[in-house]
């Protein structure tokens, strides 16, 4: 019994040690002797835990703002396309419209010069004829028109014309003869 007396006492000067010593460290607290007698693991989960649910709304939100990211750039990418193609359609437009300007032109100038034949061969016809009749002819057509005809003539014959017409009408003729866009 001496000898369970000593190794009792020998125990409790070793555990009085250890906690004069784990005083002296500042460790002597709830969590350094759950650490020291192995029972650190459930209070390391409780922290993990607590840390997890105080980052839970942070990564919750997180999450969020990476999704609306993720759907503006889709939305970025679309409206891209979709002006990449209207780019592209609209270069294919301008090609067309200069072909169909192109041809505008030439029809117009086809048309110019099928007028300006039409007009030499009126003032072919006109000075052809005798002066009073020619004349006569001229003050029935258009001002601008009758115009137009005697700039195609020869002086002779139109000094011949004019000097059969009505004074009136053969001046108001050489005044537009004068104009320049007559």
């Amino acid at each position: 019994m001496k000898l369970f007396g000593l190794m009792a006492l020998a125990a409790l000067s070793f555990v009085a040690a250890l906690a004069g010593l784990l005083a002296y460290s500042g460790q002597l607290s709830p969590e350094g002797l759950s650490q020291l007698l192995g029972r650190a693991q459930p209070a390391q989960e409780e922290a993990a835990q607590d840390q997890a649910d105080d980052l839970g709304p942070i990564a919750e939100a997180l999450r969020e703002r990476e999704a609306q990211l993720n759907e503006r750039a889709e939305r970025l990418e679309a409206r891209e396309e979709r002006i990449d193609t209207a780019r592209r359609e609209l270069e294919t437009l301008r090609g067309e419209v200069a072909e169909l300007l192109g041809q505008i032109q030439g029809s117009l100038e086809a048309v110019e010069d099928e007028q300006q034949a039409r007009l030499e061969t009126v003032a072919s016809s006109v000075a052809g004829m005798r002066p009073e009749n020619a004349a006569r002819a001229l003050d029935e057509f258009e001002p601008r028109l009758a115009a137009q005809v005697l700039a195609r003539m020869n002086d002779r014959d139109r000094g011949k014309i004019l000097d059969a017409m009505e004074p009136v009408n053969a001046a108001s003729l050489l005044t537009r003869l004068q104009d320049p866009g007559f």
